[in-house]
């Protein structure tokens, strides 16, 4: 159930299947101690990497990844300039986006994907929007996905389903 004073995400990064079982961590991250960027229309704290010379208040330990909250005026645009290798996705949690001047608008919980060495270009809205975007190196490796496990093969997963079935799924001796 929403609360009315409080929201909050779960992130999870995907590892490169040499790095896919190291011990878990978890960070409690909140907004007091984030780094703040404003830019016309836009306020951006940056989570996780960096993002025009600020450095989050997260660096991921196994794989260089970016991930910003952002806060867009009423008909703001905003622009991100990506590393040629990465992908990015945004996730609107609240409001509405037009992506890179396309006539659709992308309402409250839609994810939008871009491709390597897109970019983002996004305008706000008539209300404007709240939203995460994150990026990140493609890591080009082969994806088996069920449910909350992500692996890289088929047989992986199986394992890892039994494995969570046993209870000794990401144990942490």
């Amino acid at each position: 159930k929403p609360s009315p004073r409080m929201l909050g995400l779960q992130f999870w990064l995907n590892l490169s299947q040499a790095r896919k079982m190291v011990p878990p961590k978890y960070r409690d991250i909140t907004a007091a101690g984030l780094p703040v960027v404003h830019e016309p229309g836009a306020v951006i704290r940056i989570i996780a990497g960096d993002y025009k010379g600020k450095t989050g208040t997260v660096m991921p330990d196994h794989t260089p990844a970016r991930l910003i909250d952002l806060r867009l005026e009423p008909g703001a645009t905003w622009e991100w300039r990506l590393p040629p290798d990465d992908t990015a996705f945004i996730y609107i949690l609240a409001g509405s986006v037009y992506a890179a001047g396309e006539p659709e608008e992308h309402g409250s919980h839609q994810a939008l994907l871009f491709g390597e060495g897109d970019g983002l270009r996004l305008q706000a809205g008539a209300t404007g929007a709240l939203l995460v975007a994150v990026c990140g190196t493609h890591l080009r490796e082969p994806v088996a996905w069920g449910g909350p496990i992500v692996m890289n093969t088929d047989d992986e997963l199986r394992q890892a389903f039994q494995e969570l079935e046993d209870g000794t799924f990401i144990s942490r001796e």
